[in-house]
């Protein structure tokens, strides 16, 4: 299985979240990481599994304004992007119809009220649904502890854990 992982990481959180990920899909699978920035415009048959998530930034995917607040509010955060996940899929295209996909977002864990209003994890799986992709199983939603790059302990394991579900899942379709 060849499975392409596509994130935004403001603060390096869901790049930790990818990374895990594809360690959990496992030795029979070639994982390809690759920055929302980065990311190719065009998903051709070659992927077997498309992989994306970002985080919840001011209650949905990051923009480019929010991007420059995030970096003007943290020593070392990334440099704002022009391109993040937003833009990305505005224009990605996906040659195989029915592409297989999963969606994941990284959010706070508190407030709870959070839970009910951050999106980014929805827009993500909508956009690919537009495009063509058919979504292999729910979203997944991991936990930040401060917002800025801490995972709430555990996390990395859920999504080493979550990779190899993505893999089990992929396998039997």
């Amino acid at each position: 299985m060849h499975a392409l992982i596509v994130y935004e990481s403001l603060f390096g959180t869901n790049r930790t979240i990818a990374e895990a990920i594809a360690a959990g899909l496992g030795d029979g699978a070639t994982a390809t990481l690759v920055d929302a920035e980065d990311a190719p415009a065009t998903i051709d048959d070659g992927i077997d599994l498309l992989v994306v998530g970002g985080p919840n930034h001011k209650s949905g995917l990051p923009r480019p304004d929010t991007r420059a607040e995030a970096a003007q509010e943290r020593q070392g955060a990334r440099s704002p992007a022009d391109r993040g996940l937003r833009e990305w899929l505005d224009e990605v295209t996906l040659a195989p119809p029915g592409q297989p996909a999963a969606v994941w977002d990284t959010r706070m864990q508190s407030p709870k009220i959070l839970n009910v209003v951050d999106h980014s994890s929805r827009t993500i799986a909508k956009q690919l649904r537009r495009a063509g992709a058919r979504l292999v199983t729910e979203a997944e939603h991991f936990f930040s502890a401060d917002g800025q790059g801490a995972l709430v302990e555990g996390e990395e394991d859920r999504a080493r854990a979550w990779g190899a579900h993505l893999a089990g899942d992929t396998a039997r379709t």
